[in-house]
């Protein structure tokens, strides 16, 4: 059965992030991240949730996640814990990193490609 395609993100601006804002404060954005604790914080990414079952989670931009749960198929969600009762098909995109507090599938049979990092 094939999956449906999946739509843009909703919260996406339509012209791409205005990237005005860190050059402008560049300096200050250098001075708080001496310590590198900015890095995967500005991440506008979320998974993507779709069908019944089998489910598709998806990766295809950066995504930092929390360390919440989803049971809600079809949504986008930051939340690292996957809980669903179909099978699920996992899919990390070449060259998206999904950090923070990673990803974690529950369910009777999961299958998880990652061409990223996680």
């Amino acid at each position: 059965m094939p999956l449906k395609p999946l739509s843009p993100s909703i919260f996406r601006p339509q012209g791409g992030v205005d990237q005005r804002v860190l050059t402008e404060h560049k300096a200050l954005v250098e001075a708080i991240d001496r310590r590198r604790i900015l890095r995967g914080a500005l991440s506008l990414g979320a998974l993507k949730v779709s069908g019944t079952d089998p489910i598709a989670v998806l990766a295809d931009v950066n995504t930092t996640t929390d360390n919440g749960l989803n049971a809600t198929s079809p949504t986008q969600t930051i939340a690292r814990h996957q809980i669903l009762s179909g099978d699920i098909n996992g899919t990390v995109n070449a060259g998206v990193t999904v950090n923070g507090f990673g990803l974690n599938v529950s369910t009777p049979r999961a299958t998880i490609t990652s061409s990223g990092a996680t």
